[in-house]
C-alpha cells in the first residue's frame, strides 16, 4: 500500500509537462524567463510518525531521487542569451516528508495532505548545472539558477501534495472499523469516534484512548449484545509497530481472545447437560457408576451400582487471557454439577467441582483470505485445570484424577477460529500468522487498496 501512494505521487509529479513560464528580474536589472520544466523524481521505501492525534508525518528517505530541467532566455542592456539549467541529488542524504490532517466523522476518516518539504541535510546534496546555447555568452545568470532552484521548490511540494490528495480522495469516507468474527458467537467490533484509537506507546496505553468504543455485535440467534465489560489494558511495544514488515499488520492483543472467551460463555453455549447417552461407545470413560475411572476417583460411588451420571456444566467467568512466546492462552472458570439417575430415573445428588480451565492455543501459519474476510484457525495445543470440590453426598473425591481427565479431553476442544474483517478499501491477497514476542498474534497480509485510480500524464501545473 505504501508502494501504491508512493508510485501515484510520482506519476502525478513527474506528468507536469506545462507548468507556466517563470519571469523575475536580476540583480543587475535585466530580466528572466523560464519555460519547459520538466520534473523527474524517484521515491522508495517510506516510514511514518503520528506528531499528533490528529497528524500522520510521512518521509521518504534516504531513497529519494530527483531531477529538474528547465530552459530559461535572459536579457540584458539590449542582449537577450538562451540556455538551461539543471538540478538533481547526488547522494541519498535528500529527503521528503509530506504531511496528512486527518479529521475524524463518526466510523470514517478524512485525509488531506497539507504540506510537503524536501529534506536537505546540507548545499552539498544536490548539483546545478547552467548552460548558455548561444554561441556567445556573457550575462552572468546566478539569480536565475537561485529562482530556479526556489521556484523547482514550491512547485514540487505543491505537486507532492497534489498528488497524495488526488490519490486520497478515492478513499476518504469510507468506514474505517475492523471488526473480529468469532464463528457462530458474533463480531467484536472497533468503532472510531475521533481520536487515534488503538496506538502503542508513546502514545499512551490503548485503554486510555479516547474515542474508540468496542462493543459484541452478536448473531441474530445469540441473546448476548452490547458493549464488552472491560477494555484493554496492554498496548503492543512501538518497536513492534515500526518492524512491521507487510503491506498490512494486523497486532491482536489478549484482549480479544478474552472477549471470544466472554461471548461463548455469556451466549451460553458452554452451559451443557451431558448424560451417558451422548458418551461415544469409544470413549474409554464411560459417565456410569461402574466405570473404572469415576469408581477409582469418587470410591463412594460404588454403594450406587449400575446408575447413569449427569453432568451439568455452568460457565461462571472468562479469565485473563495472555499471550506468551508459547502460545495464546485462555481460560474459563467453570461449575461441574454431578447427579446420578437409577432405572427408575430417580437423580441423586452426587457432587459438584469447581474447574479452572485453561487452554493453550497454537495459530495456524497460514490464514485463508476471502475478499475483505481472513482467517487463522486456532488449535489446541495443550490443556491444564484446577479442580476443587465444592460439596459431594458420596465420599470422597479425588479431584487430581478430574484435572487428568481434563487433560485427555483436549482433542476433543474445538475453539472458533478468529476472524478478521477489513475495511472495503483494503483488498489482501495472502498472510500468514505468527506470534510476536509474546505481546501479540499477529496476522500479516499481502494487500493493496481497492479500485487504484489510474492518473495520466497532467496539462496543469501543481
Amino acid at each position: 500500500m505504501a508502494n501504491q501512494i508512493t508510485s501515484h505521487i510520482v506519476t502525478f509529479v513527474n506528468g507536469y509537462k506545462t507548468m507556466p513560464p517563470i519571469s523575475g528580474t536580476t540583480s543587475q536589472g535585466g530580466t528572466y524567463l523560464l519555460s519547459a520544466f520538466d520534473f523527474a523524481i524517484s521515491l522508495s521505501t517510506l516510514s511514518w510518525t503520528a506528531p499528533t492525534s490528529d497528524d500522520l508525518s510521512v518521509k521518504w528517505q534516504p531513497n529519494f531521487r530527483y531531477a529538474f530541467f528547465c530552459k530559461y532566455k535572459v536579457c540584458m542592456d539590449n542582449i537577450c542569451e538562451d540556455g538551461h539549467i539543471e538540478t538533481w541529488t547526488v547522494d541519498n542524504n535528500v529527503g521528503m516528508t509530506l504531511t496528512l490532517r486527518l479529521d475524524y466523522e463518526g466510523n470514517v476518516i478524512i485525509a488531506n495532505a497539507t504540506s510537503a518539504a524536501l529534506m536537505l541535510s546540507s548545499v552539498g546534496d544536490i548539483s546545478l548545472k547552467v548552460e548558455c546555447t548561444d554561441t556567445i555568452c556573457v550575462i552572468p545568470v546566478d539569480d536565475i539558477t537561485k529562482e530556479v532552484v526556489a521556484q523547482y521548490f514550491i512547485s514540487f511540494e505543491k505537486g507532492v501534495v497534489g498528488g497524495a490528495n488526488e490519490f486520497l480522495k478515492k478513499y476518504n469516507g469510507q468506514p474505517t472499523s475492523r471488526s473480529f468474527s468469532f464463528g457462530k458467537y458474533g463480531d467484536i467490533v472497533e468503532h472510531m469516534e475521533g481520536g487515534w484509537g488503538l496506538l502503542p506507546s508513546p502514545y499512551g496505553p490503548a485503554s486510555t484512548m479516547p474515542g474508540v468504543v468496542l462493543s459484541f455485535d452478536a448473531m441474530p440467534e445469540v441473546p448476548t449484545k452490547g458493549m464488552i465489560p472491560y477494555r484493554p489494558n496492554h498496548a503492543i511495544a512501538d518497536t513492534i509497530i515500526k518492524n512491521a514488515d507487510n503491506d498490512i499488520d494486523v497486532f491482536i492483543t489478549s484482549y480479544v481472545f478474552q472477549s471470544l472467551t466472554w461471548a461463548v460463555g455469556t451466549q451460553g453455549d458452554l452451559d451443557k447437560v451431558i448424560t451417558s447417552e451422548e458418551v461415544p461407545s469409544s470413549s474409554p470413560v464411560k459417565l456410569s457408576t461402574d466405570d473404572d475411572f469415576f469408581l477409582g476417583v469418587v470410591p463412594g460411588l460404588s454403594s450406587y451400582p449400575h446408575m447413569d451420571i449427569t453432568v451439568k456444566t455452568i460457565f461462571r467467568n472468562e479469565l485473563p487471557a495472555t499471550i506468551t512466546s508459547s502460545g495464546i492462552v485462555m481460560g474459563v472458570n467453570m461449575t461441574l454439577d454431578f447427579t446420578l439417575t437409577n432405572a427408575s430415573r430417580t437423580v441423586t445428588d452426587a457432587f459438584v467441582l469447581d474447574a479452572a480451565i485453561i487452554l493453550l492455543l497454537l495459530p495456524d501459519s497460514s490464514v485463508s483470505v476471502s475478499g475483505q474476510n481472513v482467517t487463522v484457525d486456532l488449535q489446541v495445543h495443550n490443556v491444564s485445570s484446577k479442580v476443587n470440590t465444592v460439596s459431594s453426598q458420596v465420599g470422597q473425591v479425588d479431584d487430581s484424577g478430574f484435572e487428568q481427565l481434563i487433560y485427555l479431553l483436549q482433542t476433543s476442544i474445538k475453539v472458533p477460529p478468529v476472524g478478521l474483517h477489513l475495511p472495503p478499501l483494503v483488498v489482501p491477497h495472502s498472510g500468514q500468522a505468527t506470534l510476536v514476542d509474546g505481546e501479540a498474534l499477529k496476522i500479516g497480509m499481502h494487500a493493496t487498496l481497492g479500485d487504484l485510480p489510474t492518473t495520466s500524464r497532467r496539462q496543469s501545473s501543481p
